[in-house]
């Protein structure tokens, strides 16, 4: 799927469901990060800067 616009809110919502997701018994993305708020920040800035080299290309 390729996507070509998203809101800041999408953002925002894509990072907190990686930061917070309830990895039970698995090691995730968390361990990775130094807590929950660390890992949903890395992963907005990822969707954001991704979206803006798409758009680029585009």
């Amino acid at each position: 799927m390729l996507v070509k616009t998203v809101t800041e809110e999408e953002i925002h919502d894509i990072g907190h469901a990686f930061g917070y997701y309830d990895y039970g018994q698995e090691t995730g993305m968390t361990a990775a990060f130094s807590g929950q708020e660390a890992t949903a920040d890395y992963r907005r800035m990822l969707h954001a800067f991704s979206l803006r080299v798409s758009e680029r290309a585009g």
